[in-house]
């Protein structure tokens, strides 16, 4: 081969013959960007090596072959290696040699126009097509041995040597050592040994106990993560898989237990279950039931306006018990108010809010991470466990969102997925962790998690929505995270539906929650509805172990994402659910509209839907979008949606009684609820605050008592109000202590009290209480005195107001 001296390497001559040796290579596709760990396994070993800067490194089975070549490593973006970059350095043939002595020839058609053509790379160890030479080979000392026989004439038959030294097979004798030897080594050797683990036991082959507890390495599944393990885990068909990083390309349909911290990398999902954990969720739900809820307002709103030139989108709400308060994350959309990944020039951020009264929200915080030019697609959790606020959201440079991003992980060409958390009820955050490498597949062009309220087991398990886009299909499924002892998480991915062309069977959008029975319901956005019209849909899917997934029912919605939430009724005993679901229907319930937010429920575990005709906003024409639910535990539910445009987010805090005139959507377990005057009578109509249950009423500061309906007052208000002009009647429905500075003369007492304190405040300025009989009984003063400087104490009966002591 001729060679073309060229002193372009570092003052190193080089040639098109021969490269300057690598110092790793890597045979599967590496991110070239920034620091790399790259295990390279060889004819001369395994190696695992850190990129530097400058390092040379050999890719060779790049996704994308033009990319295949000698590359320079680097902090950011790797650069080819000035002598493979140009359009004389290489030629079919070329050779490639690593600083450990293996070797690999160029295979491309001539003339090779790096970076324009695709390159491969086949091993010519040890400079010969047969890689394996070596492997295979009984070597000796003298220049010359005759090979061994067919595998056949080799079979259990043991190696010998004649009288020239060379190697004869010969047959053992009959019940020697090496006879058994033999048997042992053979495929069925297992069967020759039997075991009795106690006394108690039978004997049986230790074939039989070892098929027990088969693992995908019995199917030659590979711990490493390096080989491709998806036949293995085929072969397996469901079995244990122990800990160790696996690489499987396909998704399974199989069940698999994991023994252990197990990772799956590649772009398949693998079904796996905890081996302690059998085929239940062992855990119940956190019982929302249980959180206080604050005030209740038959229905009250709000609206988060949008600052100039910004977009509020995709809201995700959810409830805690840390002082009643609820927690807010939503996109802040800067320039249009595109979907992320849609425009080379929008910005956007995930900005978090709270409340403690459901309608009023704190100024906000930004809690994603800088540096990254489009944040967007929040997701939100509150770990009762841990105290832990978790945030999930997804970034984009540029155009790179669906339809425009390419497959594995470059940030410049693809969404980033990333979490952070708060363990202070989000006063401060963590530093956001880029988590793609980890969860995202190999093959996705995008893949996001879908912003909903996250769903926390009992367990303090998350289960994550996240959405994958291959070859124009969204493919449904969820990130299972799990914190382990020593506090670092773990993740696994799993498909729940695989999606067809045009958006058919899931477009994007879902949401996890777990009932009150320890399963998991799925509600999923599809573009279409039963009829196959493209007004969409929610599915709804049922899991009993977080990794089989059977379809539900479906309700018909405009083509959008919902809202859903639940009351798990666990407190009583009943391990049913009430679930609610918010979502646009089109001002008629018939077209594409993104207005009329509608509330469904179902107190079956989403079997069946019922659909309630009230409008969620008074005008249906308000424009809802995306909107989220969360219950709050106090008879009443809480409602952010997408305004108009997207300049605001919508609030809206109602009754559940009051808004579906049903009593069984409530629930009160022993909690004092908070009500205003102005819903008093309402709540006990509809039975929001149910029967006999208690009750605070903030605006009068008394305990009362809804029985059957009506307001029982159980104790007096103690709210006190200074009187200092002349009036002839008090209300003690406004206070029930009155300090009077002006002089007057009072004739009744009106309002629901059952006493009052008056107090004269000066004695030149004295109190006349008298009897007036024009005045309705049941309010008139019963005594006949002057008070100047003194206070009396006033008593309700049904015959009028009487002083303590009984004395006119």
């Amino acid at each position: 081969m001729p060679s073309t001296a060229t002193d372009r390497l570092y003052g190193i001559t080089t040639s098109v013959a021969v490269k300057a040796p690598v110092q790793i290579s890597a045979d599967y596709n590496v991110i070239m960007f920034g620091e790399q760990t790259i295990t390279s396994s060889t004819f001369t070993g395994t190696r695992t090596v850190t990129t530097s800067k400058g390092m040379r490194v050999l890719l060779t089975n790049q996704t994308n072959p033009i990319d295949n070549g000698i590359w320079e490593a680097m902090p950011a973006s790797w650069r080819r290696s000035p002598d493979f970059d140009g359009a004389r350095d290489a030629v079919n043939g070329t050779l490639v040699f690593s600083i450990d002595g293996d070797c690999w020839q160029v295979e491309a058609a001539d003339p090779v126009h790096i970076g324009y053509d695709p390159i491969h790379f086949h091993s010519t160890y040890p400079f010969s097509g047969e890689a394996n030479l070596f492997q295979r080979s009984l070597r000796v000392p003298e220049g010359f041995v005759k090979e061994l026989p067919s595998i056949e004439a080799r079979k259990n038959k043991i190696l010998g040597m004649d009288e020239n030294g060379d190697p004869i097979m010969l047959l053992p004798e009959s019940g020697s050592a090496a006879d058994v030897l033999l048997l042992l080594a053979s495929d069925a050797g297992a069967s020759y040994i039997h075991n009795r683990p106690v006394p108690e036991a039978i004997n049986r082959p230790l074939s039989d106990k070892w098929s027990d507890s088969l693992s995908v390495t019995d199917f030659g599944a590979d711990k490493t993560g390096v080989l491709d393990s998806t036949d293995a885990f085929i072969a397996a068909g469901g079995c244990i898989v122990p800990a160790g990083t696996y690489r499987v390309e396909s998704d399974l349909d199989a069940t698999y237990y994991s023994d252990g911290d197990v990772n799956i990398v590649g772009s398949g999902t693998v079904k796996l279950i905890p081996r302690a954990q059998s085929s239940l969720q062992r855990s119940l739900p956190v019982d929302v039931s249980k959180l206080t809820g604050g005030p209740i307002y038959t229905t009250g709103s709000s609206v988060i306006t949008a600052n100039s030139g910004e977009f509020y989108r995709l809201p995700s709400l959810i409830k805690s018990s840390f002082s009643a308060r609820s927690f807010l994350v939503y996109a802040v959309l800067v320039g249009t108010n595109n979907d992320i990944g849609q425009s080379a020039t929008q910005t956007s951020r995930i900005e978090f809010r709270t409340t403690n009264n459901n309608l009023t929200f704190s100024s906000p915080t930004v809690i994603s991470n800088d540096g990254e030019q489009q944040a967007s697609e929040p997701s939100i959790a509150f770990d009762e466990k841990r105290g832990r606020i978790w945030v999930f959201y997804t970034t984009a440079r540029g155009q790179v969102g669906v339809g425009h991003g390419s497959s594995g992980f470059d940030p410049d060409k693809t969404f980033q997925n990333w979490v952070t958390y708060s363990d202070t009820y989000g006063s401060t955050w963590s530093q956001p962790v880029n988590i793609t490498t980890i969860v995202k597949p190999d093959n996705a062009t995008s893949a996001w998690t879908p912003p909903s309220p996250i769903c926390v087991t009992g367990d303090g398990d998350l289960f994550v929505p996240y959405t994958w886009f291959v070859d124009g299909i969204f493919n449904q499924g969820c990130i299972r995270v799990q914190v382990k002892s020593d506090g670092s998480f773990s993740y696994s991915r799993q498909l729940i539906l695989f999606g067809s062309t045009a958006g058919g069977q899931g477009g994007g959008e879902q949401q996890i929650v777990q009932l009150g029975d320890g399963s998991l319901l799925a509600m999923i956005r599809d573009y279409f509805n039963d009829s196959g019209n493209t007004k969409g849909r929610q599915q709804f899917y049922r899991s009993y172990d977080g990794v089989n997934w059977s379809y539900q029912s479906s309700i018909d919605t405009t083509n959008c994402k919902a809202g859903m939430c639940l009351y798990a009724s666990m407190a009583s005993g009943d391990s049913r659910d009430t679930i609610l679901v918010t979502a646009p229907t089109g001002n008629d319930d018939s077209n594409l509209y993104r207005n009329n937010l509608k509330m469904w429920a179902s107190t079956d575990n989403g079997f069946s839907w019922e659909k309630f005709s009230t409008t969620m906003f008074d005008d249906v024409n308000i424009s809802t979008s995306y909107s989220t639910v969360s219950s709050l535990g106090s008879g009443a539910f809480l409602v952010v949606a997408e305004g108009s445009q997207y300049k605001s987010l919508n609030v809206r805090h109602r009754s559940i009684g009051a808004f579906t005139q049903q009593s069984n959507f409530s629930r009160s377990w022993g909690r004092l609820p908070v009500a205003q005057i102005a819903a008093e009578s309402t709540l006990c109509q509809y039975f929001d605050i149910p029967q006999y249950s208690l009750y605070i009423n903030s605006d009068r500061q008394t305990l009362n008592m809804n029985y059957l309906g009506n307001v029982v007052r159980l104790s007096d208000s103690r709210i006190e109000q200074d009187v200092t002009t002349a009036v002839t009647t008090l209300n003690s429905d406004v206070a029930t202590t009155f300090y009077m500075s002006a002089t007057t003369t009072l004739r009744s007492i009106t309002g629901t009290a059952s006493r009052v304190l008056i107090v004269s405040m000066a004695a030149a300025n004295p109190i006349t209480l008298t009897e007036d009989t024009s005045i309705d009984q049941a309010n008139r003063i019963r005594v006949s005195k002057s008070l100047a400087g003194k206070a009396v104490l006033l008593h309700r009966t049904k015959y009028g107001w009487y002083p303590d002591t009984g004395v006119g």
